[in-house]
């Protein structure tokens, strides 16, 4: 049997650094947990490719280093150096996590930062390996927010760093091939989030530009100057400055070594954004030595800036995009394309956005894009046609994934409950229904929107609406009152803004519906606002957070259990669709938390598992218990965690903590001629 990954969905992890496009322009890869995800850019969409693993804990940093290398770092206090995807190295010696990296792969330099108060300096020796030559102890016990490497022609290094005392520090190689604090940058009110540096050939300056939680980007030019003319002027560091001179643009001169001499001045400070700057990155046109910078921040922006050559260089703001209203927290990190005609931003929420620039009418247009859950994958299921899959996480979302027509590649299509509790499990129903539970003590149900059948039609050459058997029943979208938890239900014809004569709780929904259609998988401001399902249906009765819920394969009975610390809770809720009215609770079967549950095929029994480490199965014609394990028949020493039926509802299987897989016999009550084997 030939086994094939078909789709990869997951968010970036959220925290700045953990994006990176290659020079190339068509490769992406981001940090997912502690996972590398690599992607593919084809025009105006992306494609997830593999993911590939080299830390035990989430990865915080990832950095191209070369044109096949790039290097990571985790909350494992590791540095992970990659070639072609294959991790050569990896380097220990940091105490806390590693939050930053760069490195120049053909130079053999790597620089990683941790939040135990370092900044380390690692290179290539002769054998090949990597080793630590150089720590840097950071002031007061403070950190470093972020790092930019310089190589110049002849292959000199320069190392900026901020620091969390609003500072950014150049550090330059002296004569003992050591890398020493050189000069101070002063100015920012707040902390340095980001930097990026770069070398103009045709003036032989340096740019440095440093984004800023006071909101402020400031571009710093570094010229080189005579000995004559350093020595003409008091060489003062920055410690010795004026208040006053700290954040204007007078031009301090310092030195590198005993022979070299800089100026530096504040170029510009660019004034764009409304909140906290956490990404910048320059971009040199391909077409001339034009410079551009694009900036990211949490005001929900992305912003491209260009010099104005009418206007003696004056930086002007040239594009801007992102999103505008919503509940989302603005973004974390952007990148650009060499021929800045491409934007790929990452949310606060984890979700990878792309704009790109139309050649024909020169517009620009958001792209189709990859993504995920934020937190860890809790259940999902299958349709019963299998045209899609939906899923529900402790990101406090379910989602929708199916194939897109045009290539059959797979993306979130739909995203029908955005939840304020981290949700734990889910059951698909017939006649695209389905009910979730969270860490709240209800279940609740839900149904699709007639948009949502239109759209989901049109993306996947699938006819959603030939079979609908609730056609005239259903609402067109929904959307969430600010000061509530359900999704409440529009219909043709209802206002979707704000009405005085409303509640005060509906008249600001946090979501507000606007009837859209689409054929291409929908952008994440769509997900978050047009794609929610409304809630038809609570189920109450639970003594504690729900924890498991299962549907039967008619949809006739919906079963729901909670957490339990004893019996009495750990009871089963057994409830009718029809009318949802409760028709028995099945007890006296577990005494502690049910796991997982699963109907059978032709709906004649219910499995449960449980952390009891025991397995029931009950019967559905009587609600009566039909077959339970105990301490002597069960095999299982640990947590039974899952559980499933064969096709013909003659034998299940269960899956433990222990590491064994067991199949049962259903008629013989016990296990089917002894298999269970352990699993790897």
């Amino acid at each position: 049997m030939d086994v094939s990954i078909e789709y990869i969905s997951a968010a970036c992890n959220q925290v700045p650094h953990t994006v990176a496009l290659h020079k190339n322009d068509t490769s992406l890869i981001y940090g997912a947990c502690n996972s590398i995800i690599q992607v593919e850019i084809k025009n105006d969409r992306m494609v997830a490719k593999k993911a590939f693993i080299g830390h035990t804990d989430r990865v915080n940093c990832v950095r191209w280093t070369g044109n096949q290398s790039f290097v990571t770092g985790g909350t494992d206090k590791k540095v992970c150096l990659w070639e072609n995807f294959n991790v050569i190295q990896t380097l220990s010696g940091h105490e806390g996590s590693v939050t930053v990296v760069d490195g120049l792969y053909d130079l053999g330099i790597i620089v990683s930062a941790s939040t135990d108060s370092t900044m380390k300096v690692w290179r290539k020796k002769s054998d090949q390996n990597w080793a630590c030559v150089q720590t840097y102890s950071c002031p007061k016990g403070g950190f470093v927010l972020d790092i930019a490497l310089l190589a110049f022609p002849d292959d000199s290094i320069w190392i900026f760093a901020s620091l969390d005392d609003c500072s950014v520090r150049l550090f330059c190689i002296d004569q003992d091939d050591k890398f020493q604090e050189s000069h101070i940058l002063k100015g920012h009110e707040d902390w340095t989030q980001t930097l990026d540096v770069v070398f103009e050939s045709d003036t032989n300056d340096v740019l440095l530009a440093s984004g800023n939680q006071d909101s402020f980007i400031r571009v710093w030019r570094f010229k080189t100057v005579s000995q004559i003319e350093a020595k003409s002027e008091q060489n003062r560091k920055v410690a010795d400055l004026a208040p006053d001179e700290d954040i204007g643009t007078k031009r301090v001169i310092f030195s590198v070594g005993t022979s070299k001499y800089y100026s530096v001045t504040v170029e510009t400070i660019l004034a764009g954004h409304d909140d906290k700057v956490f990404a910048v990155q320059w971009c040199k046109s391909l077409k001339s030595d034009d410079m551009r910078l694009v900036s990211a921040s949490l005001d929900k922006t992305i912003i491209l800036w260009e010099q104005d050559k009418d206007a003696d260089g004056l930086w002007i703001e040239a594009v801007r995009v992102g999103e505008v209203g919503g509940n989302t927290l603005g973004f974390l990190g952007c990148q650009i394309n060499s021929l800045a005609n491409l934007f790929i931003g990452h949310t606060f929420s984890g979700a990878l956005q792309m704009w790109y620039k139309d050649g024909t009418d020169q517009q620009w247009y958001p792209g189709v894009t990859v993504g995920g859950h934020a937190a860890s994958v809790e259940a999902l299921d299958w349709d019963p046609k299998g045209r899609y899959v939906i899923s529900t996480s402790h990101d406090q979302t379910s989602r929708i994934h199916a194939p897109w027509k045009q290539d059959q590649v797979w993306h979130e299509v739909a995203r029908p409950q955005v939840h304020g509790y981290d949700l734990n499990c889910l059951t698909l129903m017939p006649n695209h229904r389905f009910a979730s539970g969270a860490d709240e003590k209800l279940v609740r149900v839900f149904d699709a929107t007639k948009n949502f059948l239109d759209n989901v039609s049109a993306i996947t050459g699938f006819d959603f609406t030939e079979t609908d058997d609730n056609k005239t029943k259903r609402s067109l979208g929904a959307d969430v009152p600010s000061l509530g938890l359900s999704n409440k239900a529009v219909l043709e014809g209802d206002q979707s803004v704000p009405e005085v004569d409303k509640h005060v709780k509906d008249q600001y929904p946090d979501f507000y519906f606007k009837p859209d259609t689409y054929d291409k998988p929908p952008t994440e401001d769509t997900l978050v606002q047009n794609t929610l399902w409304p809630e038809i249906q609570k189920v109450y009765g639970h003594g504690y957070e729900v924890f498991t819920v299962a549907s039967n394969y008619s949809g006739t009975l919906l079963a729901s259990s909670c957490k339990a610390a004893q019996a009495e809770h750990a009871n089963i809720l057994l409830t009718e669709t029809e009318t949802w009215t409760k028709v028995a609770s099945l007890q006296n079967g577990h005494v502690l938390t049910i796991v997982q549950m699963a109907f059978s095929p032709n709906d004649k029994y219910l499995l449960t598992v449980s952390r009891d480490r025991t397995l029931c199965v009950w019967n559905m014609s009587d609600y009566s218990l039909y077959f339970k394990t105990d301490k002597k028949t069960s095999i299982h020493a640990r947590i039974i965690w899952a559980c499933d039926w064969s096709s013909d509802s003659k034998y299940f299987v269960t899956v433990g903590r222990d590491k064994k897989c067991v199949v049962w016999s259903l008629e013989d009550k016990k296990i089917n001629q002894s298999r269970a084997f352990i699993t790897s």
